[in-house]
């Protein structure tokens, strides 16, 4: 345990950090705030492999919209949409359908089913 030099209590300490852990959180915490564009960069970039750039591509090639059922975004931005085996991006879709494909396990032929029952 040793003084942190920003709100001078003692506290506990990443190592290497000149901060203690509760100082470092806020910081942090207040970083992501003032950066949401660097966290969603950081997050696409480990995830699925694209920037920032490439997603707003995307979504322009699409007309702004989800791929499947052309509503536009709600608050949420729209979710990446990829094949589970191969890692191939498909395209951005709002929670609603990416909830869907989920549930059906990306099964064709399940959703053919679906479609059919619904037909009838």
């Amino acid at each position: 345990m040793k003084l942190c030099p920003k709100c001078g209590e003692v506290g506990e300490f990443y190592s290497g950090d000149g901060w203690c852990k509760t100082c470092t959180g806020i910081r942090n915490r207040q970083w992501a705030i003032e950066n949401p564009d660097k966290i969603k960069d950081r997050q696409l970039r480990r995830t699925y492999g694209i920037t920032l750039e490439d997603y707003a591509a995307l979504l322009d090639q699409q007309g702004g919209v989800c791929r499947l059922c052309g509503k536009p975004p709600s608050k949420k931005s729209l979710h990446v949409d990829h094949c589970h085996e191969s890692g191939k991006i498909r395209g951005l879709l709002c929670s609603k359908c990416n909830t869907a494909l989920g549930l059906a396990n990306d099964s064709p032929d399940l959703l053919r089913r679906m479609a059919f029952y619904l037909e009838e």
